[in-house]
């Protein structure tokens, strides 16, 4: 009678251990995939801050585009406005004189 409790509860014991080694196989794979996912996530993490300062650098670039585009053109504008006062200019001139620019 003790002898068959001994030998269920060796039984008992030996289920148990086998449990507790398999839940920690199961920890231990958990934990490498754990692992593994957080380094994903700091490289995804850097991935996307390079991917933003890229994003500004060429938004800037695209600012500065535009910004010598206007200057261009209102270079262009200062340009064109001074033909039409030195036109204007003679047209007076002209008118003042008697004879048209």
């Amino acid at each position: 009678m003790i002898e068959d409790q001994i030998i269920e509860l060796q039984t008992k014991l030996a289920y148990q251990e086998d449990a507790i080694q398999q839940l920690n196989d199961v920890i231990y794979h958990q934990q490498q995939q754990i692992d593994k996912l957080e380094k994903l996530s700091s490289e995804l993490q850097q991935r996307i801050r390079d991917l933003g300062e890229r994003q500004a650098i060429r938004e800037r670039r695209q600012l500065l585009n535009l910004c010598e585009q206007l200057a261009g053109i209102g270079s262009m504008q200062q340009q064109q406005f001074g033909i039409l006062r030195r036109r204007g200019k003679l047209l007076f001139s002209g008118i003042q004189h008697g004879t048209p620019g």
